[in-house]
């Protein structure tokens, strides 16, 4: 019992010694690789075939993912062509394309969400709207966002379920990063559960005044979830008092 114990021992750690020093060279591998793109980016060009050099291909899309959300402006121009070069976007496309593993699809999604994407992704991106996991639906839809704006309400229209405040409040961010401008009219005006809640958002995030008729119309709609955050959104753009003299039922 004793010896099975102490073999038992001895091969743990073993196997935790194999892991450290593979989690070690992993490190030193991403930092070298972070260094070299970082000096691409900020000299405005160098030798790109040796940037993934000593590095996996995932790990090295993961490095470029960390630089993307931290660089803005001429810097993302930059990112856009090692990603052209290394093509970046099919691979992770083909990955979540051909992963079994609803979590791996998901995450390959969130990567590219957070790359400079070009245009002609966005409909290679529709048919993971459709998929049976929601977090993959969500990423596309975060990707789509990204790639091509006009494609947004199409792709918000498609999704399965209700988006979370938590989700809207992703989508905001990508926004934020002045990726795109999406009209909220027509997310307003529509009858789908989700678009509405977004227009409800960009309303509240941006102030958009033009948007308070069609935001009294969904107070109107008695069984209409959204009333109350319609209401809250009315009383961000300071329209209460008005509306308060029209109905006081959900005040």
């Amino acid at each position: 019992m004793i010896l099975s114990t102490l073999f038992l021992l001895i091969i743990g750690s073993i196997f935790l010694l194999i892991y450290r020093h593979i989690a070690l060279r992993t490190i030193k591998s991403e930092s070298r690789a972070i260094e070299r793109i970082t000096a691409f980016v900020t000299n405005r060009g160098g030798d790109l075939s040796l940037l993934d050099k000593g590095i996996s291909q995932q790990n090295f899309v993961e490095c470029i993912v960390y630089l993307s959300e931290r660089l803005n402006g001429a810097e993302q121009q930059m990112i856009a062509i090692i990603m052209r070069y290394y093509h970046i976007e099919s691979y992770l496309l083909q990955s979540a394309s051909r992963s079994k593993n609803c979590y791996q699809r998901a995450y390959f999604l969130a990567l590219l969400a957070r790359l400079p994407l070009s245009e002609r992704t966005a409909t290679r991106l529709i048919p993971f709207i459709s998929d049976k996991f929601s977090r993959v639906r969500f990423y596309a839809l975060l990707s789509i966002i990204v790639t091509d704006p006009q494609l947004t309400i199409r792709a918000i229209e498609r999704v399965e379920g209700r988006l979370s405040h938590n989700d809207v409040a992703e989508l905001l961010s990508v926004l934020e990063r002045g990726v795109c401008i999406i009209p909220c009219i027509p997310l307003l005006t529509s009858d789908n559960y989700n678009m509405q809640l977004f227009g409800l958002a960009l309303v509240r995030r941006y102030g958009i005044t033009e948007g308070r008729t069609y935001i009294v119309r969904i107070i109107e709609q008695e069984h209409n979830p959204l009333r109350e955050q319609a209401l809250e959104t009315l009383t961000s753009l300071g329209f209460t008092e008005q509306y308060n003299n029209h109905d006081s039922s959900i005040v």
